[in-house]
């Protein structure tokens, strides 16, 4: 007999045809727990920044748990010379665990591999992109964020140095000025347009909400900037997002 959460667990990995890596599982999971489909009896609720964004702890000794009692299998898988990540899937004695769920919370189910079914063709630079913008407060002890973070501007890059709107000192002190009451936050990867349009196109009303705490360091990036003789854009987002 397993728990709720190791059943809904075994749930997600079956979402895929088969889950590649500890980290792309981790990052499905905090998919699962953002958009509150389980209630916190149903899932783990114990996530926190680590080394490649959010973790949980309960979520990986239940994974090993899981593969020790013959429910799921993890099968090793070498990506080249230096890599090799383990390769999940549900076996039948796991498949069969899950009938019951699949069968009375038909909803639940479908809901998740409607989130989640979609990644599975995606790389993984791509599903931490879209983690890391989504819930940007797990990134801070990110030993990968400034890697995740040219992801992002590449993916992301709207502005060209041939588009360039000239701006002069004293409109930008006033555009500075005017903004006094704003309440970005200081994370690498709070860009709200992106992450509402990521938010709504995997299915959630709104993107998670942010805890403000540096508009001081954003705007005097921004004064750093303008009051240099050339002023360039693109260098100037790169500085804020910190590429």
């Amino acid at each position: 007999m397993i728990t709720n959460n190791a059943k809904w667990l075994l749930v997600i990995i079956n979402s895929n045809p088969f889950i590649q890596g500890n980290t792309r599982l981790q990052k499905y999971g905090l998919l699962v727990y953002g958009k509150e489909v389980l209630t916190k009896s149903e899932f783990f609720d114990d996530w926190r920044a680590g080394d490649f964004g959010g973790f949980s702890k309960q979520l990986m000794l239940t994974t090993d748990y899981l593969i020790r009692e013959g429910y799921a299998a993890s099968n090793p898988t070498v990506l080249s010379e230096t890599i090799t990540v383990n390769r999940y899937k549900l076996t039948d004695k796991g498949l069969s665990e899950i009938k019951e769920i699949e069968a009375n919370q038909k909803d639940k189910v479908e809901k998740i591999k409607g989130l989640l079914g979609p990644y599975f063709k995606k790389s993984l630079d791509t599903v931490l992109d879209e983690i890391y913008t989504l819930f940007p407060q797990f990134t801070d002890k990110s030993r990968i964020k400034a890697k995740v973070s040219q992801t992002h501007t590449k993916n992301h890059s709207y502005l060209s140095p041939e588009f360039e709107i000239p701006i002069d000192n004293v409109a930008a002190e006033e555009i500075l000025s005017d903004a006094v009451t704003a309440q970005p936050n200081d994370f690498v990867f709070n860009d709200e347009y992106f992450r509402e349009k990521l938010a709504k196109s995997i299915g959630l009303a709104k993107a998670p909400k942010l805890d403000p705490k540096s508009f001081e360091r954003l705007s005097g990036i921004i004064s750093s900037k303008i009051k240099t003789k050339e002023f360039d854009s693109v260098d100037l987002v790169k500085s804020v997002r910190g590429c």
